[in-house]
């Protein structure tokens, strides 16, 4: 954890190409695919997801709300082809100051990573004993996403 990362480290991924359409549609999917809003957080406005038993309170992703401004300020579908997407997230934080922190470029101006955020309804006062099955469903989430993912995800 970091001042400027404070949820932790950043892991880089060498072969991540955010400008593969296949790698953009695979870090949407993330975020979208265990977060069909419940029931009960409909009813409540509220975002409410499951995935393999974990219950998400919030998720915090960046291509949902890119692909929405790129529709409405460049009339551009998403995922969007070639290298342009490089510009356009840059545009996009640079507009929303609310993804500041979930997408990191390079000196040339490439995207390096982007960070998906989760928060689980799990209560952050239990014990460890307690949390690891749910941590170990979370691993389980996480690997089946990314072997389901092209390599440059």
């Amino acid at each position: 954890r970091t001042e400027t990362l404070p949820d932790g480290y950043a892991v880089y991924d060498r072969s991540f190409d955010i400008a593969d359409e296949d790698a953009q549609r695979a870090v949407r999917e993330m975020c979208e695919r265990p977060c069909a809003p419940t029931e009960r957080g409909r009813q409540a406005g509220e975002r409410r997801c499951t995935a393999d038993d974990i219950t998400f309170r919030s998720v915090q992703c960046l291509p949902a709300s890119l692909e929405a401004w790129l529709q409405s300020q460049h009339n551009l579908p998403y995922p969007l082809a070639g290298d342009s997407i490089h510009t356009y997230i840059k545009e996009f934080v640079a507009e929303s100051k609310q993804f500041e922190q979930y997408v990191g470029f390079d000196a040339q101006g490439k995207v390096r990573w982007m960070r998906v955020r989760f928060t689980t309804n799990l209560d952050n006062r239990i014990g460890a004993a307690d949390v690891e099955p749910h941590r170990n469903r979370w691993t389980r989430f996480v690997v089946e996403r990314n072997s389901l993912a092209p390599e440059t995800a």
